[in-house]
């Protein structure tokens, strides 16, 4: 009887150490994502430097975001440029991958939002896209009308509003066709809007973008 106590309770012991080790992994490889994503950002912003910014581009605008593809002043070799590492390896070699939206803010400085994505298998690079909502102040529901671009937004995810740059994140789709969103923080923009967002990778996957960097950058 003692023998089988004593099993009994080393047998619950392994258990409770054993679930500890899923938790550690994932907590592992989201730190490491965390860094990789910092060393990411860091190269788009020198890229973006380096590159440079149009800014008689009609596409830069005071009070909406544009992608940094359409609105950079030099020619980049490929779309590797956008890959990390950029500088070895070819298409199907590339993890990580970043994109930009640029808003002006005044005749030097322009604002500048990395999304750095994971994109194991290379069948396109992430391309951000605008999401229409409309917020009622009476009720304080933020709700995208269009159904097409419901599946666009999931919760976790990290979106951008078009006009201010705020960031906010998905905390939950929420109503009958889960066209309601819950955002952290709560939404501080007008009764309608557009937000940026990056849609789900081509091969699958839940969480598309695993960081996003703001910074304001003067050219």
């Amino acid at each position: 009887m003692e023998v089988l106590l004593a099993i009994g309770t080393l047998a619950m012991g392994m258990l409770f150490i054993a679930s500890v080790f899923p938790a550690a992994i994932h907590l592992t490889t989201v730190a490491t994502e965390r860094t990789i994503s910092a060393a990411v950002a860091d190269e788009a912003f020198a890229k973006i430097q380096l590159y440079d910014v149009n800014f008689i581009n009609p596409a830069l605008q005071y009070t909406s975001q544009a992608p940094y593809q359409f609105v950079k002043l030099l020619q980049m070799a490929d779309e590797r440029e956008f890959a990390y590492p950029s500088t070895v390896g070819g298409f199907a070699d590339k993890q990580y991958w970043w994109v930009a939206l640029c808003r002006r803010v005044d005749l030097d400085n322009v604002q500048v939002t990395v999304f750095v994505c994971r994109t194991p298998v290379r069948q396109g690079m992430p391309v951000p896209l605008k999401v229409q909502v409309a917020y009622d102040p009476a009720t304080g529901i933020l709700e995208i009308p269009n159904l097409m671009e419901i599946s666009l937004i999931n919760d976790g995810y990290t979106v951008v509003d078009d006009q201010t740059g705020q960031i906010y994140r998905v905390l939950e789709r929420y109503g009958n066709n889960l066209n309601l969103l819950r955002l952290d923080p709560p939404w501080q923009g007008g009764n309608s809007g557009r937000l940026w967002v990056t849609p789900v990778p081509t091969n699958g996957g839940r969480y598309p973008c695993i960081a996003v960097y703001q910074k304001i950058m003067r050219f």
